[in-house]
């Protein structure tokens, strides 16, 4: 009987470490699930237009991901901008395209490789990244914010 209750014990801690092995509430990979959900809810661009008006239109920075559901480091990637949608939530407006479904804008903007990630800053492209560490990203986000609050704090040209 001890030994029984022993073992049920020993079989229900090697379950919860097995779940923890990457960290609790993270995947097997060590990526946190909400990271993916941030990524999967962010909008998609579809058109050129769409595309001209809330990212060449934008008042704040923008952090576009060119991506394909097939691709692998693609897949990889999705997470860590999940991950910075979440951080940067509401000062940064992150979008993605999905160029087997947007093949126009992806021709539009000269798309070669994927993953592509276009940081545009007061409606122009400040950096192109193909991948990159996620401090990568963090930091140019950072300074891409520092530069909007600048050039919107400077007073009007005086004639």
């Amino acid at each position: 009987m001890r030994q029984a209750k022993w073992m049920s014990l020993t079989a229900g801690l090697i379950v919860v470490a097995a779940m923890c092995l990457g960290g609790c509430g993270k995947s097997a990979d060590g990526t946190d699930p909400a990271d993916q959900r941030a990524y999967d809810d962010m909008a998609t661009l579809k058109t050129v237009k769409e595309f001209e008006k809330k990212v060449e239109g934008a008042d704040r920075p923008v952090l576009v991901d060119f991506y394909a559901n097939w691709c692998g480091p693609c897949k990889q990637l999705a997470p860590v901008i999940g991950s910075l949608a979440r951080e940067f939530e509401g000062r940064v407006d992150f979008f993605r395209v999905d160029v087997d479904q947007a093949g126009a804008l992806a021709q539009e903007m000269g798309i070669k490789v994927i993953p592509t990630v276009f940081l545009y800053v007061n409606g122009e492209p400040a950096h192109t990244f193909n991948y990159a560490a996620r401090e990568t990203y963090a930091k140019a986000l950072e300074a891409a914010l520092a530069e909007t609050t600048a050039t919107s704090h400077k007073p009007p040209a005086t004639r």
